[in-house]
């Protein structure tokens, strides 16, 4: 089977959300099937780092200038396109997937997140004229990008939310659009389905979820006599900055007064000033910043903090540190994409004091950590694989 496979970000290297998903994707299928890769990179770095894809696919880079994208969004602005579809329109991107698609050499053709969904969604529309009619399309949303945008809005400057309501709004009007084009819509959570679900019909939706790197199962159980607190995210993304505000202006002050010698360590890449800032105020905060191997960060810590307050689907970062024996605390939001069993698979906090009384009970308990920690891996281990993406592609494009 031929694939057909288009991202707006390069799925290279594989060190933030959407790229973890869509390079474990990209591997999952070039491990049986031919893949064919069309991306937008940002630099000249992405296209020499888009070498390291060599062996799993062919591929195609088209440069998205930044000056470009803006003046799209700006000239644009009352269109009811959404600003973030708006940012990545490009002649030379649907000159290639246009050619692609009427070569009609592919089966399926996977498209990830809806802002590369005007490049084939037209296309689709025209199946009936016997455009490349027996080429089955996928469109992997992952989670409701909406939903977190509204999420966020009440924590953001009053000042500043309009841009945010209207963009939301616009999200869920072109996808309730173009969702009934494609064959299949892929979501990363039951949340998520029902919320995408909520604005349409006709359209079919799935669960795929993600799934980690299975070294992280290898990590011994986390040391006894730790007090370290971990954070562990791409510091650039507004959810996770507003976290480790959180945790570093109101939770942490808490769990120190019961816990003095608790420490809090942040782990990411794209920490802006901001982000660096706020680490370096506090002399118990620890900010490491990007690393290589994020075992290295699990093995030290006792407890994951994951203060999530806006995000959608499920956060890889809560996936990986259960996996790698570290009991995570986080919010029903958090948890919401994850629907792990509170108290038991992981542990579920709503509001500063209990989040700081929770991650404290258990730096200060080794048996409810330990248990945490054994039901936490076998949570993962046995509901998220990356394999499960593959199953669900061959399905699609074998169905007639």
């Amino acid at each position: 089977m031929r694939i057909l496979f288009l991202t707006s970000r390069l799925p290279y290297p594989p060190h933030r959300g959407d790229r973890v998903r869509t390079f474990n994707f990209l591997k999952a299928f070039a491990s049986r099937h031919d893949v064919h890769l069309i991306s937008f990179i940002e630099n000249n770095d992405e296209r020499e780092a888009a070498v390291e894809l060599e062996s799993i696919c062919s591929r195609e880079l088209v440069l998205l200038g930044k000056r470009r994208s803006l003046f799209n969004i700006t000239s644009r602005a009352l269109s009811p396109m959404p600003y973030q579809a708006l940012y990545y329109r490009s002649a030379r991107m649907q000159a290639l997937v246009q050619a692609a698609f009427a070569d009609g050499a592919f089966d399926l053709i996977y498209v990830h997140l809806f802002r590369m969904a005007p490049f084939v969604a037209p296309l689709l529309g025209r199946r009936s004229l016997g455009v490349a009619s027996n080429t089955r399309a996928v469109l992997d949303l992952t989670d409701s990008v909406a939903s977190e945008i509204e999420l966020s809005i009440r924590h953001r400057p009053v000042l500043a939310r309009l841009p945010y309501v209207l963009e939301s709004r616009k999200i869920r009007a072109y996808e309730a659009r173009i969702m009934p084009s494609f064959d299949e819509i892929w979501v990363i959570s039951e949340a998520d389905r029902e919320d995408v679900l909520s604005g349409t019909s006709g359209a079919r939706v799935e669960i795929v979820p993600n799934g980690v790197d299975e070294r992280l199962f290898d990590i011994g159980s986390s040391m006894c006599d730790s007090r370290e607190v971990v954070f562990v995210g791409n510091l650039s993304v507004p959810h996770n900055i507003d976290a480790v505000e959180l945790l570093i202006r109101d939770i942490m002050p808490r769990l120190r007064t019961a816990e003095p010698e608790a420490t809090l360590r942040v782990v990411g890449q794209g920490a802006g000033d901001r982000v660096r800032g706020i680490c370096a105020a506090a002399d118990w905060c620890n900010f490491t910043g990007f690393v290589p191997d994020l075992r290295d960060a699990y093995r030290r810590a006792a407890v994951f903090a994951a203060p999530m307050r806006f995000a959608a689907g499920v956060q890889n970062k809560m996936l990986e540190a259960m996996a790698a024996g570290v009991p995570v605390v986080t919010t029903p939001t958090g948890n919401r994409g994850l629907k792990a069993a509170p108290e038991s698979e992981i542990v579920v906090a709503s509001g500063a004091a209990e989040f700081a009384r929770a991650l404290g009970e258990i730096l200060s308990n080794a048996g409810r950590r330990d248990a945490l920690s054994r039901a936490g891996r076998q949570f993962v281990s046995s509901r998220f694989e990356w394999s499960h993406a593959l199953e669900r592609a061959e399905t699609v494009a074998e169905r007639s």
